[in-house]
């Protein structure tokens, strides 16, 4: 049997639980890691991180490994607050005072050309912005040539 029947009669679809990969999370422990931090975060910080952790896309894992291989220093999913407004930093490097913000690359070609996404536009009054499109997500020296413009 497939699949269990429903009370309609109908089979109903069996459906895996999505679990973290605790690989990628024993190896960036420390780039995860924001409670040895001096800045005092709010409660609902935590909880909603770790959402966001769970939730890493490939392309940012691929970002994460390139970084580390370049041995930079960073933080994933690093909170930011802006004028009382919270935002999540795909990846903060602390020594450049650099976000790196990947971007859907469906979104790049419906937006309007040269035009500015807004998650960029927030961090730009405070830290150096890297944009990368999850086309670009795998090529260290992408990768390499932006963080030495920075």
């Amino acid at each position: 049997m497939r699949g269990k029947k429903s009370q309609k009669g109908k089979k109903s679809k069996k459906t895996k639980k999505k679990v973290a990969d605790n690989d990628f999370f024993t190896q960036f422990a420390v780039e995860t890691d924001i409670f040895l931090e001096k800045n005092p975060y709010p409660d609902w910080v935590f909880d909603y991180r770790e959402g966001q952790l769970m939730k890493l896309s490939p392309n940012l894992k691929k970002v994460c490994r390139n970084l580390k291989a370049l041995n930079v220093e960073f933080k994933i999913k690093y909170p930011v607050k802006i004028f009382d407004k919270w935002k999540f930093a795909d990846i903060f490097i602390p020594s450049k005072k650099t976000v790196i913000v990947l971007l859907s690359s469906y979104k790049e070609f419906k937006e309007v050309c040269c035009k500015t996404p807004d998650r960029v536009k927030f961090f730009e009054d405070r830290f150096c912005v890297v944009e990368m499109y999850e086309y670009n997500a795998g090529d260290i020296d992408y990768l390499t040539d932006a963080l030495m413009k920075q």
